[in-house]
Parts: C-alpha cells; structure tokens; sequence
C-alpha cells in the first residue's frame, strides 16, 4: 500500500495583515460617514439636514439658509465634543413658525436649547443612520481587501464596530451643547448676523 499523500498545509498570512485589517475597518468607517452622513429632518416648526464627517476636533455647526422666512441667516459653531467628528445642522425651511420659535432660534445657544427638548427623536434616527453607514463602510473595506479569506472581513467589520462604539460612546460621554452659549452668528461673509442683537456681539 502506498503512503498516503498529505496535502500542503496552507500558509498563513503574514501578521501584518492584522493591522491592515484593522485599519481598512477604521478608515472604511470614517470614509462612510464622509460621504454618507447626512439626511433630512423635521423638527417642527423647521425643516434641517443633518450631517457628519471626520474632523480633526470634535464640534458641531449651526447654519440657517437665507432662504428661511422668519428667521435672518447665520452660521455658528462650537467645540461640543471630544470624538474627532464634525456634526453639522443646517435648517432650509420652516412651515408655521410663531414669534416664539423665532426667538429660539435667533441666537446659537437658544437653537441648542431647542434641539435639545425638541429634536432628540431626529438627533436618534440621524445617530442609527450614521451607525449603519459607518458598519457598511467598513464591511465594503474588508470585502475590498480579502482575497477571499473570510477572516479579513469579519475582522474588518469588527474593527468598524470598536471604531463607531468609540466614537458613539465618546460624542455622547463629553457632549455639551452649552458651548454654544458662548458664541453668536456670523454671516457666511464672517460679519455679525442681522439676527443678533448688537448689545449681544462682542464690543456691543
């Protein structure tokens, strides 16, 4: 009878591939959000997009379109957060809006205020959007880099899972909105808003 052949052990990849693994599951997160970040909501009696991407520092922007009746444009942004995004809410209509929530949202802490008791059910929904873009990102990554080794994507796809529990778990442990208490709108052009009082502008 004639020995048995053994089949050649397959090699196993070289351990940098860990890393390169883990990093395609990171960068595929953050390259999902880039691009995929955003949607549309209403917060009643406004109509806004929401929006994230990467940034070098954590902080969120306030910007109300020209196009708004009731309420002058203007942008703001504060540092909110310690997590290395950038949140964006951009308001481009209203429908109904009463003296009351112009004065809301006249000066960036008011706007914060109001989003805080009125748009936790937009902000939630735009949170799980942002979380099932960032876990595609991440399993089209693993999927770009496999080579047909299962492996490498579900390593991916968990890379992408630490990633967004981190960012998630960051934004919401330092995030706060009174920052923006500490600032007041600007036009696109960088001067005072005609939203803001004078008395209110740094020098008034």
């Amino acid at each position: 009878m004639e020995p048995s052949v053994l089949a050649p052990r397959k090699p196993k990849p070289p351990k940098w591939w860990i890393l390169v693994t883990i990093a395609a599951g990171v960068f595929g997160s953050f390259i999902a959000i880039a691009f995929a970040g955003d949607g549309r909501y209403v917060v009643p009696p406004f109509t806004m997009d929401l929006s994230a991407r990467p940034a070098p520092a954590g902080k969120t922007e306030f910007e109300i379109k020209p196009t708004v009746t009731g309420v002058s444009p203007g942008f703001a942004e504060a540092g909110t957060h310690a997590a290395p995004l950038a949140f964006r809410v951009t308001v481009t209509d209203v429908n109904g809006l009463v003296p009351s929530d112009a004065a809301k949202a006249s000066t960036p802490g008011g706007f914060a205020d109001f989003m805080k008791a009125n748009g936790k059910d937009a902000v939630r929904s735009f949170a799980l959007k942002v979380g099932i873009v960032s876990l595609l990102g991440s399993l089209i990554a693993g999927l770009a880099i496999s080579m047909g080794r299962w492996q490498r994507v579900v390593g991916s796809l968990l890379s992408g899972v630490v990633t967004l529990a981190v960012l998630g778990g960051l934004t919401a442990a330092t995030y706060d909105a009174d920052e923006f208490k500490k600032t007041n709108y600007r036009s696109t052009t960088g001067t005072p808003a005609d939203n803001v009082p004078t008395d209110l502008l740094p020098g008034g």
